[in-house]
């Protein structure tokens, strides 16, 4: 939202941080629930600061603003672009932390998200005025989500047929066992962050034997291995 050498545009709107500010400065607390480093951001690892950014208080603010029936009277449709975005980003994260939510309502979440990504992504690449690397999100930002979204449906149809019995949990997924086992796989290479299908295939048997033999009291033991 806030980002150095991105302007991103939705349609003829812009998308910036600028304009929950702008909520944060009209409203009162109570309306929109934020807090100042909700907007101010320093720490662009907090999750829990970007769910709030999404969170519906902060949307009807700006459809208030929109349409004028905020302590602003005069209607300011330039907001809509953020409006919109994040409207989305609420989709995509009741995908994961929405308690009520049931299976089917989360689908419909992962739907909106890769729907309008998709047509967001081909209206700007399609436009000779806007440009994909300046007007919409980073190329890896975008494939994640597609992928997240498809990965929930087919993660959600995989439990149905094979395990009815077990609930599924979406919250759970995605975390730090497989971030761990790829950062492990990187060590093993020269360059840390490239390495091929044929490399991951290799080393992982050769990573497994290690820790058969580092949990085996038995056996010789080695250094205690990086945290990560």
């Amino acid at each position: 939202l806030d980002h150095s050498s991105r302007v991103l545009t939705m349609g003829t709107q812009l998308v910036h941080l600028n304009h929950v500010e702008l909520v944060y400065t009209t409203f009162d607390m109570h309306c929109h629930k934020l807090a100042y480093d909700d907007v101010v951001r320093r720490d662009r690892q907090n999750y829990r600061s970007a769910q709030k950014l999404c969170q519906n208080s902060v949307i009807d603010c700006l459809e208030q603003l929109i349409s004028g029936n905020g302590p602003v009277t005069v209607p300011n449709a330039a907001i809509l672009g953020t409006k919109t975005y994040l409207t989305v980003a609420s989709h995509y994260v009741s995908i994961f932390e929405k308690p009520s939510a049931s299976l089917s309502e989360r689908i419909f979440h992962a739907g909106v998200v890769a729907t309008f990504l998709a047509i967001w992504h081909n209206y700007v690449s399609q436009n000779p005025a806007q440009y994909l690397a300046t007007h919409f999100i980073s190329r890896e930002s975008y494939t994640d989500l597609e992928l997240s979204c498809h990965m929930v449906v087919l993660l959600i149809s995989y439990m149905r047929d094979s395990f009815p019995e077990t609930e599924c949990h979406l919250n759970q997924t995605g975390s730090d066992p497989m971030e761990r086992l790829f950062s492990k796989l990187g060590q093993w290479v020269g360059n840390h962050r490239v390495y091929s299908y044929g490399d991951a295939l290799i080393n992982l048997g050769q990573m497994v034997r290690i820790e058969q033999i580092r949990l085996d009291p038995n056996a010789p033991s080695f250094g205690r291995p990086h945290p990560k």
